[in-house]
């Protein structure tokens, strides 16, 4: 779901929520914007944030079109409100944003996206004083108050004079320090820095957090795996599969299948497999593809031993990608699926055009060949569509 899809969903339900806030128009005030980002910024859930500009709730939650609207900002003119010397972060540590604009019934609308970190809770040191003239000559003061915490209580915010609750502040801070996750999302977490893991007699260690560690086996599994399909494109087409455990303390918690590629010049862990049928007998077709999802536990355990410094790694990378999507996100693979069985057929047809490219593959037995061949075609042009 693209922004603009995600936005009219929101539109549609006619309510603010957690994440998400409708402004009529842009704010004349740099407090209350301020305010309002703070808010949003500290989210507990994983989930981006939005203020959507050009919405009026009193109206049916109709859109307006900001295009002129006078007190209109740019991503320029917000990272500047932000990075401004008068606006004082705890930390230095200011909320990550981007602004967009759509169109929604030929009215543009503009949408703050206010990411969603790990470095919660943001407030400020200093407070940050606005005053505006008001019609009648008076000077109104708004005030950012320095150490309050602002938060988003369902589809309201804390108010600018109040601070969150000690309840509500404590769980930004166990954000920040991933004390609600699971082992398996800790394990993820710190995976995401290469930099922080250090190797010693075939294990793999977090520098900080030494209770998780990477085991590769000695024993090989090469009589339990058929080869990677692109294994058989390489320089040196010569594999060995082993076992890699993951432990927290002295817990295992899981174990993939490793594969040492291009006679051993890169360690990379298989990946997943989506089915697009069962197999119920030897001779069933089975189709199927290889793919990871960025940011799950396989594809970062591959950044760890990828290092695109070294020629040999580029080259065989770029190999892994003729066989392996890459996805962002399980959305993506579920629309993939829906599109590749729509059109399977025809793909199956592409992939018989190039089987005799591999007739040179050595299997001792020639049906378990053939089928690996068809296989090995298969998931090359699906990957390449």
């Amino acid at each position: 779901m693209n922004l603009s899809e995600k936005i009219i969903e929101l539109i549609k339900l006619k309510k603010e929520g957690k994440t998400w806030d409708f402004k009529e128009k842009w704010y004349t005030s740099k407090a209350l914007l301020l305010h309002d980002i703070l808010n949003m910024a500290n989210n507990e859930t994983d989930e981006d944030s939005f203020i959507i500009i050009g919405v009026d709730e009193s109206n049916d939650f109709s859109v307006v079109d900001v295009k002129n609207d006078s007190n209109r900002y740019n991503q320029n003119r917000l990272n500047n409100l932000l990075h401004s010397t008068k606006i004082k972060f705890a930390g230095d540590n200011i909320p990550i944003i981007k602004l967009e604009t759509i169109n929604i019934n030929n009215c543009c609308i503009d949408v703050i996206i206010i990411k969603s970190t790990d470095s919660v809770p943001y407030y400020l040191i200093d407070d940050y004083v606005e005053n505006i003239s008001q019609n009648n000559g008076k000077k109104l003061e708004i005030i950012v108050h320095s150490s309050n915490v602002y938060i988003r209580r369902n589809d309201s915010n804390t108010p600018i004079n109040k601070c969150a609750t000690d309840n509500e502040i404590e769980q930004l801070w166990r954000k920040r320090f991933g004390i609600n996750l699971s082992v398996h999302e800790k394990f993820a977490k710190i995976l995401s820095n290469k930099n922080e893991w250090e190797y010693y007699d075939n294990i793999y260690f977090h520098k900080y957090i030494p209770d998780f560690t990477f085991k590769i086996l000695d024993e090989n599994c090469n009589n339990t795996y058929l080869p990677t399909p692109y294994s058989y494109e390489q320089y040196d087409t010569s594999q060995d599969t082993h076992i890699l455990e993951v432990f927290f303390r002295n817990m295992k918690i899981d174990e993939y299948r490793l594969d040492y590629l291009d006679g051993g010049r890169l360690l990379y862990l298989y990946p997943n497999t989506e089915y697009l049928s069962k197999p119920q007998t030897f001779n069933h077709k089975v189709y199927s593809y290889l793919y990871f999802i960025k940011d799950d536990i396989r594809f970062k355990i591959n950044k760890i031993f990828l290092d695109f410094t070294n020629s040999d790694h580029r080259y065989i990378f770029n190999i892994i990608k003729e066989y392996v999507i890459f996805f962002d996100n399980i959305e993506q693979k579920n629309l993939y699926n829906q599109y590749l069985l729509k059109n399977l057929n025809t793909i199956l047809k592409e992939g018989k055009k190039i089987e005799k490219n591999y007739s040179f593959i050595q299997i001792d037995k020639n049906l378990i060949k053939e089928k690996v061949i068809e296989d090995i075609c298969q998931k090359k042009i699906i990957t390449q569509i």
